[in-house]
C-alpha cells in the first residue's frame, strides 16, 4: 500500500462509513465475526493507535488485503447506497464467515458467508456506475437471482469448488422458467481455484497447467449455459490482491460471454451487451466462439420453446 497520508484519511472514512451503515440498518457487528475484526484493525492503522481487539500474529498479506476488502467494501456500499439500493439485507449476512479471498470455506461453516453478499454488492455497483438501471429483487431470499436490469434477471454466484458451476447454473436456469424470464450470471471464482494472495500459481503442477484448468472449466460452464436457451450472458471475475514493486491493490478482472443469438430472440441483446461491458474487460460473442455445432442447436431449440411459451 501506499502509505500516504490521504491513504490513511480515506482509511478511517472507509470503516466509519460501513459502520455507519451497518447502525443504520439496526444490524450489531458481533465482536469475534471477521468482518468485526478487520474494521477493528483498519481503523487501528488508519489512526495510528491499538482500536480494538485484533490478532497481532497474522501474516502482514492478510492485514494488507482485509485493508483492502474494507476499501473496496466502502466504495460499493456508497455507490450501491446513492443510487437507492436497499443494503441492509446484504449487510445482515455479511456478519458471518471469512473475508479472505482465495480461501474456501470449510464444510461445516454457516450457510450465508462475507464474500458471497460482498460479490453482490460489487456487482450491483459494478454496474449502476455503468449507468444501468438495476433493482434488486423485493425478495433478498428470491430464488431466481439477486437483481434485474432492464427486465433481465442477475444472479450472482461465489463457488467454493470448480464444478458447482454447472449446478448453479442449471438451478438458475430452472428457477426463471415458471416466469418466462431471462438471465444474466456472474460468478467469482477466487475461491473455487484458491487464487488468494500468498499462494505461488506456479506451485508443483504448473501455472500453465492452472489456467488452463480454468480455461477449460469456463468454456464447460459456458456451453452449458448456452443450452439452457434462457440464460443471456455468462461473466466470470477473480478478485484477489496484486503487490508489485512495493504498491498493492485488490484486483478484480472479468471476463464475460455473450450469447448474442439467444439475446436477439429474447430481444435482450442491447441490455446484455452492456451488462457484459460493465464486468468485463474483454467480451466475447458466443457465435464467434466457433464451439461444437450441437451445442448451438440445443440452445437455439430451448431459445425457441421459450419465445413461444413468452407469446402464449
Amino acid at each position: 500500500m501506499n502509505s500516504t497520508r490521504s491513504i490513511w484519511d480515506e482509511l478511517d472514512e472507509a470503516v466509519s462509513y460501513i459502520r455507519d451503515q451497518f447502525q443504520v440498518n439496526k444490524i450489531r457487528l458481533e465482536r469475534d465475526e471477521e468482518i468485526t475484526k478487520a474494521l477493528d484493525e483498519a481503523e487501528s492503522l488508519a489512526k495510528g493507535r491499538a482500536v480494538g481487539a485484533f490478532d497481532t500474529t497474522k501474516p502482514l498479506i492478510e492485514s494488507v488485503e482485509e485493508v483492502h476488502v474494507v476499501l473496496a467494501l466502502a466504495r460499493d456500499l456508497r455507490l450501491c447506497v446513492q443510487h437507492g439500493l436497499p443494503v441492509g439485507p446484504h449487510l445482515r449476512r455479511m456478519t458471518f464467515g471469512s473475508i479472505r479471498y482465495g480461501v474456501p470455506a470449510a464444510p461445516n461453516e454457516r450457510t450465508f458467508f462475507f464474500k458471497d453478499f460482498e460479490t453482490e454488492l460489487f456487482v450491483a455497483s459494478t454496474l449502476v456506475q455503468a449507468g444501468l438501471p438495476v433493482r434488486f429483487l423485493e425478495d433478498s431470499n428470491d430464488p431466481r437471482g439477486e437483481m434485474e436490469v432492464e427486465g433481465v434477471v442477475v444472479e450472482v454466484k461465489h463457488p467454493d469448488s470448480p464444478s458447482s458451476t454447472l449446478r448453479h447454473l442449471t438451478k438458475f436456469s430452472n428457477k426463471l422458467r415458471p416466469s418466462r424470464e431471462a438471465g444474466f450470471f456472474v460468478r467469482s471464482i477466487e475461491d473455487a481455484f484458491g487464487l488468494r494472495s500468498d499462494r505461488d500459481v506456479r506451485g508443483s503442477a504448473g501455472e500453465g497447467q492452472m489456467f488452463d484448468e480454468m480455461e477449460h472449466n469456463g468454456l464447460n460452464a459456458a456451453e452449458h449455459a448456452a443450452r439452457q436457451g434462457n440464460i443471456l450472458g455468462f461473466a466470470t471475475l477473480a478478485s484477489h490482491l496484486e503487490v508489485v514493486a512495493g504498491e498493492s491493490r485488490f484486483a478484480r478482472k472479468g471476463a464475460a460471454v455473450i450469447f448474442d443469438e439467444i439475446s436477439e430472440r429474447w430481444g435482450k441483446l442491447g441490455v446484455v451487451e452492456r451488462i457484459a461491458s460493465a464486468l468485463g474487460t474483454q467480451s466475447t460473442k458466443w457465435s464467434d466462439v466457433g464451439t461444437n455445432s450441437t451445442f448451438a442447436d440445443e440452445a437455439q431449440q430451448k431459445a425457441n420453446s421459450d419465445e413461444r411459451d413468452s407469446l402464449q
